[in-house]
């Protein structure tokens, strides 16, 4: 009787393992069910791409392998660009038919990130491929956004104090506008990017040609109510900041030029021959003077309009006492002229620049 419910203990405790194992290794292949389900949900392979649209969404690759993506076009200049710096992503993106690249881009995004930028045609498909780089694999964001305006006649409105973060520009596109609408102050415009080589060109109203070109800086004495483009462009595709303050350059350069008005008086040294400052000022509708003194050095003076800064329009050597330069000019209210006053057959010496 004994040995009868010793095995029948045996024998149920023997059918409870049986059914806890069967228990686990039902749940263990469901889990495994789930992430083969997860897995396959990103196999986006070529003749199974994964539609996007604009926004974000989140993607898991392994190692050695590549991504497909779809996108139709909108008619609008798109930017495909990864975010993650977990995998070392390449974008490579053809159009319509997948016979040869179209374009490409491994590193012009944040970091490890791959980034690019083209015009689309309205309702035509873009296949877009990602792999992976230098044995990374793991989870990564696609992010396909509009850019920003491209052409001058829809340009972004930009106010004094805005400072423009990781801005996205080069491909296809290569160039942005911005207007700024004069408030009578003194204005710097300047992009900074580590990733892109950007240029910055200024017109003034209804101007084609542009008043500074091929600069990362321009400070300008603006009128009140009169509108300036900027065109900031690029041949290769990456992030840059776009800052406006007030402020005013060094002299330096053209276009950073130090704002002067009717009775500027400052005192200038020159240490080597030719050694030049840059001023800018406001045309009042009357006659201005420019005058250099002190005859320790030789100076010239010369004088752009806005309108016609790509040759000399007024120079002068010596009309002034003795070395001094010295020039008269009636000038057109509201149009901005650069003066540049630099030393002429002298290696160093010092002068006074005198407006009245």
């Amino acid at each position: 009787m004994k040995n009868s419910i010793y095995l029948t203990v045996l024998f149920i405790i023997f059918i409870g393992i049986y059914f806890i194992s069967c228990g686990r290794f039902l749940l263990y292949n469901e889990n495994e069910d789930d992430v083969n389900e997860e897995n396959n949900s990103n196999e986006y392979t070529q003749n199974n791409p994964r539609v996007i649209t604009l926004g974000t969404t989140n993607h898991i690759i392994s190692n050695g392998n590549e991504q497909w993506f779809k996108f139709n076009g909108t008619g609008s200049s798109i930017v495909f660009e990864t975010i993650g710096n977990i995998v070392d992503t390449y974008i490579i993106i053809f159009e319509e038919k997948i016979i040869a690249t179209s374009w490409s881009d491994d590193n012009s995004g944040d970091g490890y990130n791959a980034l690019y930028a083209i015009n689309t045609t309205f309702g035509l498909p873009y296949f877009i491929k990602i792999e992976t780089r230098n044995n990374t694999y793991g989870s990564y964001n696609l992010v396909v956004t509009e850019a920003i305006s491209n052409i001058r006649t829809n340009p972004m409105i930009i106010t004094t104090g805005s400072t423009l973060k990781q801005t996205i520009i080069g491909g296809y596109i290569g160039q942005h506008w911005f207007k700024f609408i004069g408030t009578g102050e003194n204005v710097i415009f300047e992009s900074i990017g580590n990733v892109v080589n950007t240029n910055i060109e200024l017109y003034i109203e209804d101007e084609t040609r542009a008043v500074f070109s091929n600069n990362k800086k321009i400070s300008i004495s603006t009128v009140i109510g009169k509108n300036y483009f900027i065109k900031i462009y690029s041949l290769n595709s990456g992030t840059y900041s776009f800052n406006i303050i007030n402020g005013i350059g060094n002299g330096k350069e053209m276009s950073f030029s130090i704002p002067i008005e009717i009775g500027h008086n400052s005192f200038y040294t020159v240490n080597e021959l030719g050694e030049e400052y840059w001023f800018s000022i406001l045309g009042t509708g009357n006659t201005i003077v420019f005058e250099t003194q002190g005859n320790t050095i030789n100076t010239f003076i010369s004088i752009f309009p806005e309108t016609n800064t790509a040759a000399t329009s007024w120079t002068d050597n010596d009309s002034g006492e003795g070395l001094n330069a010295k020039f008269t000019l009636n000038t057109t209210y509201g149009i901005l002229y650069f003066i540049k006053v630099e030393s002429y057959f002298t290696l160093s010496g010092s002068y006074s620049f005198i407006v009245y």
